[in-house]
């Protein structure tokens, strides 16, 4: 359908660049296609910085621009490094607690995604890419749709899919919704803890497995064979009916790991941090001037500062569905600083993100000369709740 490009920006930024593979065989089917995942990427991207939505949007593959000409268009995204999740794990298979969290970071993910109005319909293995960076990230939106939406007439919601063994049924038919998405996720699952492909125990998609999960490989729970048996099944009125359903049945597991969120502590004051961000700064009520300057939630830390060293939006913390966290200083005057284990304090540069590590000392208002106005501890737990 296309040619990718690893390509360098004019900023030396390295970068994806996709384009239709012209060649007279269905032209017109592979430039709408391109225009469409253009479309909905672009879409994701701002919908997400705006709303802030970091949980997607670290496991999204993350757009950066197109030329949208009616006769060559290009796609530009992000370059990740890392390899796809069907070499990683292939005949691998993962434990049931690793590979149950995996999933609810891609079911999260899909939920926010199918919440625009998006369904991807092409997830498996293969379109996991697993990045050093930002762990699982989905990515090949060739084939997604805008539910609700005339868009791709002739390619979009009439278009025949059929990856074997991670295509829902109907795919193959012409027709979708979202709980196509939860048909792949349930083989992705199946894949993750047996380190096979579905396909190899179906006769088609049709007929469902010929023999449960939990025969393949007998590790397996009772539970999440079923959990699989039923997001695969041939009927999606027989499926779970959302992202939300599957994941509360995978978070009922005895073997889905429930461990501590990540947290701060501040002030005698513990501040459990769930998959997004937080805003730390001085006490105030947010008014127009904040929203001016961005922030366009309310300051989630609040600190008690009369002297006013610490700005009312001084510092940011990052959190992934994984639990890797990160701060950033929001460009303050009195800036922000890290004390790694056996280092000395780091200052950071505005706008960029440090990683943080279990017992991390962060200082607010730093100077080298004075050191820190404040100081407080953060406690990486062992990431985040099923939610």
């Amino acid at each position: 359908m296309g040619i990718v490009w690893d390509a360098q920006s004019s900023v030396g930024r390295r970068v994806v660049v996709k384009s239709p593979l012209l060649n007279n065989d269905h032209d017109a089917i592979k430039i709408e296609r391109l225009l469409i995942e253009a479309s909905v990427l672009r879409r994701l991207n701002d919908e997400l910085l705006v709303g802030n939505d970091e949980l997607v949007h670290a496991h999204v593959v993350r757009y950066i621009d197109q030329l949208a000409h009616p006769s060559y268009p290009f796609l530009v995204t992000e370059y990740l490094s890392g390899e796809p999740m069907n070499e990683v794990y292939a005949r691998k298979p993962m434990s049931e607690s690793d590979a149950t969290g995996q999933i609810l970071v891609l079911l999260r993910t899909l939920g926010l995604i199918h919440s625009k109005g998006v369904v991807h319909r092409d997830v498996s293995p293969s379109n996991l890419l697993m990045s050093c960076e930002r762990g699982m990230v989905l990515i090949d939106f060739g084939t997604s749709i805008f539910l609700n939406s005339d868009l791709g007439s002739r390619s979009g919601h009439n278009t025949r899919i059929d990856k074997r063994g991670y295509s829902a049924p109907e795919l193959s038919q012409g027709w979708s919704d979202a709980r196509c998405d939860i048909f792949s996720v349930g083989a992705t699952l199946f894949f993750l803890l047996t380190g096979k492909s579905p396909a190899d125990y179906m006769h088609n998609s049709a007929e469902g497995l010929t023999k449960p999960p939990n025969e393949v490989n007998s590790k397996i729970s009772t539970a999440i064979s079923d959990v699989i048996q039923k997001a695969m099944s041939a009927d999606p009125e027989h499926r779970y009916q959302s992202t939300e359903e599957m994941i509360a049945a995978v978070s009922a597991n005895p073997n889905t790991k429930v461990v501590p969120l990540p947290s701060l502590a501040i002030g005698g004051v513990v501040y459990e941090l769930k998959p997004g961000f937080v805003d730390l700064g001085r006490a105030h009520a947010c008014d127009s001037e904040c929203k001016t300057h961005g922030f366009k939630k309310p300051l989630q830390v609040r600190i008690e500062d009369p002297q006013k060293y610490i700005e009312k939006h001084h510092a940011r913390v990052w959190v992934t569905p994984s639990g890797e966290c990160s701060i950033e200083d929001l460009n303050s005057v009195n800036r922000t600083a890290v004390k790694h284990s056996n280092s000395t304090f780091n200052v950071l540069k505005p706008s960029a993100r440090e990683p943080l590590r279990d017992k991390d000392v962060v200082g607010l208002a730093y100077t080298p000369n004075r050191g820190a106005y404040m100081t407080f501890v953060f406690n990486a737990g062992r990431g985040p709740k099923p939610q």
